[in-house]
């Protein structure tokens, strides 16, 4: 009878230290999931409008190239186009792919290739974490975000943000609703 007494004391304890453990492990993987969170926001680097350096362009055709092309991706999403080229959107800004080549790389020190890259990759983010758009399958956002295959949006979104989509919907599905609607804010 006492033996069973104790078995069972045993077995409640047992049971009690396991429950704190779980809990502290629990608790430590939120942490460290919040870290991971904070991390990649600070990690994250976004076209803004200091990109365009418009006010230094030497040239008016230069300048006027510059706050045309600022208007057709921040205003009309062209960037959204997957047939978009930079001879297709030189067709369109009225010049040649050389002078508009060299004025995205000599205002924006980005290559034509990169910058419809972050746009795309910016428009991506936006959609996981917004909580209409999260849901959509990867397939559906990549291609919303002109990508033509799953397999290269997520090979150009892991070089830019530096994990896989996949991943990010994951870290942004745990955040707090409160740190949302900050990063939200800050768009």
């Amino acid at each position: 009878m006492v033996t069973e007494y104790v078995i069972i004391v045993v077995l409640l304890i047992t049971i009690v230290i396991l429950s704190l453990r779980l809990a502290q492990k629990s608790y430590a993987h939120k942490k460290l999931l919040k870290q991971s969170l904070l991390q990649q926001k600070k990690d994250l680097i976004w076209i803004d409008e200091d990109i365009y350096h418009s006010e230094k362009a030497e040239d008016a055709s230069e300048k006027k190239l510059l706050e045309e092309l600022k208007r057709l991706f921040d205003e009309e999403k062209i960037y959204l186009d997957k047939t978009l080229n930079i001879k297709s959107l030189a067709v369109l800004l009225g010049t040649n792919k050389t002078i508009l080549s060299k004025v995205i790389n000599k205002y924006m020190s980005l290559s034509f290739p990169a910058l419809l890259q972050s746009y795309r990759i910016k428009e991506a983010v936006n959609m996981l974490r917004n909580d209409v758009t999260s849901q959509y399958t990867l397939e559906y956002v990549a291609d919303k975000c002109g990508y033509s295959s799953r397999q290269v949006f997520h090979s150009a979104f892991k070089r830019e943000i530096g994990i896989t989509p996949k991943k990010f919907r994951s870290i942004v599905e745990h955040m707090p609703q409160n740190v949302k609607k900050n990063n939200e804010d800050k768009e």
